[in-house]
């Protein structure tokens, strides 16, 4: 995984994102760890900031969003895909604003927790095998208590993301995909 740096910012420290791409509400960030050390605190505090309760404020290239983590894949190299939900501030946004507005993490949080289950009994009566969990990881969150594991680990992350066809260059050619279809 080489490329462009970008900035992703949190409160505590800062990460140097090799590539990234904002679908919908949803942000899928690459970067790679120089250390063990680093990965194992990004990892903790991905289990801090992983539910609707922790979600907090981050920056990608000085632009502020609100949002939480969702699912995190990697590999020995300390090579990371991770998922972010978020919300993007503009200059005149305000949370209160709307109804909709307000409540829209808790309907996000509620459909999510739909899927899961959906996803969880599809996979009990053997309707899906864990193959095919992994089309649905980048929408999923992650769930420390659940069955399914949503940080794992794979052998070598580039290749794993070309099998499951979601590399940051596959999201991108499937939004461009999706702009084309008129409904």
């Amino acid at each position: 995984m080489a490329g462009t740096i970008y900035s992703l910012k949190f409160d505590i420290f800062d990460i140097a994102v090799t590539d990234y791409v904002l679908d919908s509400d949803l942000l899928a960030f690459d970067v790679t760890f120089q250390s063990k050390n680093l990965f194992d605190n990004f990892y903790s505090f991905v289990h801090e900031h992983s539910t609707d309760d922790n979600s907090f404020e981050y920056k990608i290239n000085e632009k502020l969003y609100h949002g939480r983590f969702g699912a995190l894949i990697y590999d020995t190299d300390y090579n990371v895909r991770f998922y972010m939900t978020t919300l993007s501030y503009e200059d005149d946004y305000n949370v209160y604003e709307s109804v909709l507005r307000f409540n829209l993490p808790k309907i996000i949080h509620n459909q999510e927790k739909r899927i899961s289950a959906l996803v969880g009994i599809l996979t009990e009566k053997g309707f899906i095998t864990k193959a095919n969990i992994d089309n649905f990881l980048p929408y999923l969150p992650y769930q420390q208590d659940g069955n399914m594991d949503f940080m794992h680990q794979v052998k070598n992350l580039d290749e794993y993301l070309q099998y499951t066809h979601s590399t940051i260059n596959d999201i991108r050619n499937d939004i461009k995909e999706n702009e084309k279809i008129p409904f």
